[in-house]
């Protein structure tokens, strides 16, 4: 058997169009724990928390593993607003009064 690690990302796409001209939120600089800083375009994301897996869960097929909704983890819609939340200092209230989701998008 080989041993895989599956690590599930949400990466949040936020847009806002002010004046008829769309605005991308991206991380510019990012300040590592040792002190380095690291220039680059990320936007924000966030690890999906694993639920409790069985074993007889972890013996079955890895393709459960990798479904878009995976039942094993927190929903991707729930992580987004949290990371707003945590990271970006929206509320919840405001997330609802505010955004709009765009293509495939889910508010």
């Amino acid at each position: 058997e080989k041993l895989k690690r599956v690590t599930r990302l949400v990466k949040i796409k936020l847009i806002a169009e002010i004046f008829g001209v769309d605005h991308g939120l991206f991380s510019r600089m990012q300040f590592m724990h040792d002190g380095q800083t690291v220039e680059r375009k990320q936007v924000p994301l966030r690890k999906l928390v694993w639920l409790t897996v069985t074993d007889a869960a972890l013996k079955d097929s890895t393709e459960v593993f990798l479904d878009e909704n995976c039942k094993y983890t927190e929903n991707w819609r729930s992580a987004c607003k949290k990371t707003l939340e945590e990271r970006l200092g929206l509320s919840l209230a405001w997330q609802t009064q505010h955004l709009v989701g765009g293509t495939g998008g889910f508010w």
